[in-house]
């Protein structure tokens, strides 16, 4: 129960490796101009982050409704 409402926490944790491989495939487009594959990639990593957000915000609020129902 120690962990319970630490959803941001695990968010941002889970969202890092994500983060730095989005950060480098923008390095890696900045330095050679090609959009394909480095734009694409970016792209890719970035609906990562997308996803974690709505696990978060769906844990956050299926919390609150079984909360809800059982009392």
């Amino acid at each position: 129960m120690c962990t319970k409402h630490v959803y941001g926490i695990r968010t941002i944790i889970g969202i890092l490796p994500a983060w730095f491989r989005f950060a480098q495939c923008l390095r890696r487009y900045r330095d050679t101009k090609l959009v394909f594959p480095h734009i694409v990639n970016a792209g890719k990593y970035s609906t990562s982050f997308v996803t974690a957000i709505f696990s978060t915000l769906y844990h956050l609020q299926i919390g609150k409704y079984i909360r809800v129902k059982n009392a």
